[in-house]
């Protein structure tokens, strides 16, 4: 079973170091709030919107170079997340909620109550996957990747020492004319 991080702990991580300073950039303090809802919400959207961020840029952010610390730091948070979500369930199961039927204003019995989706979420702790995977980049745009290819082609001939290389022309597609629409008789209302 994985040692529980204390609060303390999980929050003394080396952040990511910020190349310039932005108003609404990933600062030290709040890579550090953003820990700390991750570990109590173990949703890295739910975490990431709670400092006014999107989840892409935290998986940017833990993907960026010098990052290990804020990576480790992730883990455990989700390891604490998952930790406290079946400690939820396992005491929910061994004590489910008692609750008072009623009749005319009566309390004749007590009938006890699960939640599921306590037991859910347990579920789903438990089948999570330990590491994080990070979504995948987005891929450049055709018209990015062709250009691309083209400045490599270009850099390739200059170093040979061939004149430089130009990108094929594009053909201009002729603009489509539709035809004018009838006069109709002004008597007809059009719909």
């Amino acid at each position: 079973m994985p040692t529980r991080a204390s609060p303390d702990r999980l929050l003394r991580f080396t952040p990511v170091p910020q190349h310039r300073v932005r108003a609404g950039g990933w600062s030290a303090d709040m890579q550090r709030a953003f820990i700390d809802a991750l570990a109590r919400s173990a949703s890295v959207a739910a975490a990431a919107r709670s400092v006014g961020k999107s989840a892409r840029s935290a998986y940017y952010l833990r993907e960026r170079e010098g990052a290990q610390s804020f990576a480790a730091a992730w883990d455990g948070a989700m390891e604490r997340a998952r930790d406290a979500a079946l400690a939820a369930a396992r005491d929910h199961l061994l004590n489910p909620e008692r609750v008072p039927v009623l009749y005319r204003g009566c309390i004749i019995g007590w009938r006890t109550r699960t939640n599921d989706r306590v037991l859910i979420n347990a579920l789903r702790a438990i089948h999570s996957p330990r590491r994080v995977a990070p979504p995948a980049l987005p891929a450049p745009r055709p018209t990015e990747a062709r250009n691309m290819v083209w400045r490599d082609e270009a850099i390739a001939a200059e170093a040979r020492g061939q004149p430089g290389v130009a990108a094929p022309k594009r053909k201009r597609l002729a603009p489509v004319r539709l035809p004018k629409p009838k006069r109709l008789d002004p008597r007809v209302r059009r719909l």
